[in-house]
């Protein structure tokens, strides 16, 4: 007779939970495919993908066919209405979330349901694997996050929306994406740090998504004016958020406000002061560079410090515009 010890123990796999899959799109037809066929070949069985069409005015919905499915917000609402809309009609038990400029590697929810279910997180993301581009422009882009993001795994407080993952309840609980960004912005940035107040936020730098970064130097530049604009109200609404682990990373504070100074004592033509304050810029960009040379060559690095300087000096301009914004609403 066999002892009940002697009885082999069955190992009970981790039930799949639900997942879908929200993309929110505005005038996507040139890479809506190009996401969608990175999502159709995900490993994970019985993955619904909704895309939500922003009020596009070329042939995106044209390109979404079934077994994808195609909502509208009837009307330009921005990123952050499309995805709410997009999770209110998902089935999924946990929504995942991406952007129509990016691509996922195979096992991206997998993956994600894998942290989940491991680290006992109910909400999560990662950062980007590359760029999809082979412009100076993607590649800084690229190599700039990389570099002040490096030190971020593990538990964080803020996540990027175009790779985040979350549980349904949990997502409808804290109201979703704020809604008032018409295109996208920190809407990413206020909706996690406003979960990781009362839930443990899980980044997961191996799990990163294949980016179309802005590929012009101008185009880079004004989505960093309007990064910066928007996200006055928030720092101003969160102090809390500059001390935090998040996705920014502190270099890039302490280089803005290098900027700042450096443009103030410019203006009271204090300019050896103004210099001192771009040196110090470019010493806290040595270690970014040593990084980036070694994936780009080192005459990759004159033309980054350049470009850094030129996103610092933009973001003080946006910063500048988004406080001149709240004096006005105020005001008003």
């Amino acid at each position: 007779m066999a002892l009940a010890s002697d009885t082999p123990r069955q190992v009970q796999e981790p039930v799949r939970p639900g997942v879908s899959v929200i993309v929110p799109v505005y005038n996507g037809e040139a890479f809506i495919s190009r996401c969608i066929e990175s999502l159709l070949r995900q490993d994970y069985p019985g993955l619904e993908i909704v895309v939500v069409d922003d009020g596009s005015t070329d042939r995106t919905c044209e390109q979404v066919k079934p077994p994808v499915r195609l909502v509208h917000t009837m009307g330009r609402k921005g990123a952050g209405a499309a995805r709410n809309l997009g999770a209110g009609v998902a089935t999924g038990n946990v929504l995942m979330f991406t952007d129509a400029d990016c691509v996922v590697p195979v096992t991206w929810v997998s993956r994600a349901v894998e942290t989940m279910q491991k680290h006992g997180v109910r909400c999560g993301g990662g950062g980007y694997a590359g760029p999809l581009g082979n412009t100076f422009v993607q590649w800084f882009a690229h190599e700039e996050l990389a570099w002040r993001r490096r030190h971020l795994g593990g538990y964080c407080r803020t996540l990027v929306s175009n790779n985040i993952f979350c549980e349904a309840n949990l997502f409808r609980e804290h109201g979703g994406f704020p809604e008032f960004y018409c295109a996208a912005s920190s809407e990413d940035m206020e909706f996690s740090w406003k979960v990781s107040q009362h839930e443990p936020l899980w980044w997961d730098p191996g799990n990163g998504i294949w980016h179309d970064y802005a590929s012009t130097v101008g185009s880079y530049l004004r989505q960093q004016f309007r990064f910066a604009r928007d996200a006055v109200p928030m720092f101003l609404g969160q102090v809390g958020l500059l001390g935090g682990k998040t996705h920014h990373g502190k270099q890039l504070y302490l280089e803005v406000a290098c900027m700042g100074l450096a443009i103030v004592a410019l203006l009271a033509g204090i300019w050896r002061l103004s210099v001192v304050f771009l040196a110090c810029i470019a010493i806290l960009n040595l270690p970014f560079l040593v990084f980036a040379a070694r994936d780009r060559g080192v005459g990759f690095s004159v033309p980054a410090l350049a470009m850094a300087y030129a996103r610092n000096a933009t973001i003080v301009w946006g910063c500048l515009a988004g406080l001149f914004r709240v004096i006005v609403k105020v005001q008003k």
